[in-house]
């Protein structure tokens, strides 16, 4: 089976309301459900951030299907929270919740893709194995020791060498789509390593 990259427009990409990783209680709700629940519990306004200050990054694109209901729209099978940041980077209103947050991010953003890069698969199906690789057996994380020498390194890089660390840990925190808190902690804790 053969896939093909395809740049498509946001507004012909939808939400996999059957992603397995909302609960069966919001599975099916509607697009609004999943934005919800993903703001909520997804770490997505961090991505919002993160793609909002440094663009989409086209190495992890969004592997979709086409829809049967709709020939020129694609259901995302992997990459949902990826495309909730950048649906509400386009269009804020879509959010019920975190309305203050979302348009501080939206108002800061350097980048609101109107396009994401796709690889189209056939079917939910040809997906499967490619899933289960990546949210089971996975790609191994890095320990916490690795993370805290990357995070040093770019403190000091010399993009943030100039600033005090608590600036730097805000402006870390937003490119690589985390909490200032959750840098400043991994980085006051290598030091002292």
């Amino acid at each position: 089976m053969k896939q093909q990259i395809k740049e498509v427009d946001l507004v012909n990409l939808q939400l996999d309301l059957y992603n397995p990783r909302l609960p069966k209680s919001k599975q099916g709700k509607g697009e609004s459900v999943v934005i919800e629940y993903l703001l909520l519990e997804a770490a997505t306004l961090e991505l919002m951030e993160s793609i909002g200050e440094n663009d989409f990054f086209v190495g992890e694109m969004l592997l979709v299907i086409p829809n049967e209901d709709d020939s020129d729209k694609y259901i995302v099978i992997e990459g949902n929270r990826r495309l909730t940041a950048v649906m509400l980077l386009n269009n804020p209103d879509l959010a019920k919740v975190k309305k203050a947050a979302i348009k501080e991010v939206v108002d800061s953003a350097k980048f609101k893709p109107p396009k994401l890069p796709c690889l189209v698969f056939n079917s939910r199906e040809a997906i499967q194995k490619y899933i289960g690789f990546v949210h089971i057996t996975g790609k191994k994380s890095w320990r916490m020791l690795e993370k805290a020498r990357y995070l040093y390194e770019l403190r000091c890089s010399e993009k943030f060498q100039n600033l005090s660390f608590v600036d730097a840990c805000k402006e870390i925190a937003r490119v690589i789509g985390s909490r200032s808190h959750c840098v400043r902690k991994t980085g006051t804790s290598y030091q002292l390593y």
